[in-house]
């Protein structure tokens, strides 16, 4: 894979920030399987896509209590059927606008509207049993009302979030005659809330801590109904230590809608912790433990995550 972005940001007029962009991106290439005993090869897959995209992002800060921002990308993506022949496989756009209002006691109101896309990945496409070369782009539409306010002499921030999301061609693996499939799922319409606190109880001391809802008309695999995450993360000059909890319910980890009772959901509670301790100037040695639980989980099925893992090492920075 390789790239290559440029940007320019303008200012026309008091209050204005303009920015055009141009991204370019390659990526593909040939993979194989080779027999260790006779050294015979098999193509898997020997593919080229090709990314060229232009933006423009639009703000205006048109009071000091109000300021707009608008833009829009046009996302173009090719493929190579033959090596020598480039075809066009599909054209996104997309737009988004948004206000934000500051109001009195440091709290803040956004609105938010805009339209996203995932394009297929090659992996997708072409390669291995699930692959489906008619697949379609996800596009979806995306509306959110934040709420941001800071108190305490911003000691303690708050914020709030809900959203609606309505999107078309999701991907997803499915059981097909009985075989896997990547399909476009059809629509997915999802609404919910986030909330999050971020509270310096004192010099070094953090507590952190969000939820999130997620109301599904259509069930998406990965995708949990509740989140929970409290995280507690002190510094010192010599010694960093933290812990944290993640708490998930109503994981759906397979939906199979020709037979329900084959579906299946998860519920676990992770707890993780870190320290780090400097050892000389810029030498740093660190401690990560994740899943103390040893809980037993999966996020795709058939992927089971791993029980308690303990990793240590150093890090130098100058």
């Amino acid at each position: 894979m390789a790239g290559v972005s440029a940007y320019q940001s303008v200012a026309f007029f008091q209050g204005n920030r303009t920015t055009f962009g141009l991204d370019y991106q390659y990526f593909g290439g040939h993979a194989w399987n080779q027999t260790i005993a006779t050294h015979a090869s098999t193509d898997i897959i020997s593919k080229t896509q090709y990314e060229l995209a232009a933006y423009i992002d639009f703000r205006q800060q048109v009071v000091s209590w109000f300021a707009l921002d608008v833009g829009c990308r046009v996302d173009m993506l090719l493929k190579d059927k033959q090596k020598s022949t480039k075809q066009l496989i599909t054209t996104n756009y997309a737009p988004q606008g948004g206000m934000s209002f500051l109001l009195p006691k440091q709290a803040q109101i956004k609105l938010l509207v805009s339209r996203g896309f995932r394009n297929p990945t090659i992996r997708e496409l072409y390669m291995y049993k699930p692959a489906n070369e008619e697949l379609l782009p996800v596009n979806m539409w995306n509306y959110e009302l934040s709420y941001n306010q800071s108190l305490l002499n911003r000691r303690l921030n708050l914020s709030a979030n809900l959203f609606y999301l309505h999107a078309k061609n999701n991907i997803e693996t499915r059981m097909v005659d009985g075989k896997p499939l990547n399909v476009n799922t059809g629509e997915l319409k999802n609404t919910g809330c986030e909330v999050a606190v971020n509270y310096r109880i004192w010099k070094g001391l953090h507590l952190n801590a969000n939820y999130s809802y997620l109301y599904m008309v259509n069930p998406t695999i990965a995708a949990p109904e509740h989140k929970l995450n409290i995280a507690l993360l002190y510094h010192h000059e010599r010694f960093r230590v933290g812990t944290s909890w993640q708490y998930i319910h109503g994981l759906w980890t397979n939906i199979d809608k020709t037979n329900p009772l084959l579906s299946t959901r998860q519920n676990y509670l992770l707890w993780n912790a870190n320290a780090s301790v400097r050892i000389w100037k810029g030498l740093w040695a660190n401690l990560n433990a994740d899943n103390l639980l040893a809980q037993q989980y999966e996020i795709n099925l058939g992927f089971p995550m791993p029980r308690t893992t303990i990793m240590g090492g150093l890090s130098w920075t100058f």
